[in-house]
């Protein structure tokens, strides 16, 4: 699929951060600070790449 609209994959930012019930609250903000620091860690190797 994504070759048929010519996207290209960045490998580099194709990271999995499971993410459960149990961090997010209720307004669905993740509060649990390790998953926070994964997502953070992810979108900044992400931005560095661009």
């Amino acid at each position: 699929m994504l070759g048929y609209v010519q996207a290209r994959v960045i490998e580099q930012a194709c990271v999995s951060v499971p993410i459960g019930r149990e961090p997010v609250s209720a307004d669905g903000v993740v509060a649990d600070p390790a998953t926070r620091a994964a997502i953070t860690d992810a979108l900044a190797g992400f931005a560095a790449l661009t």
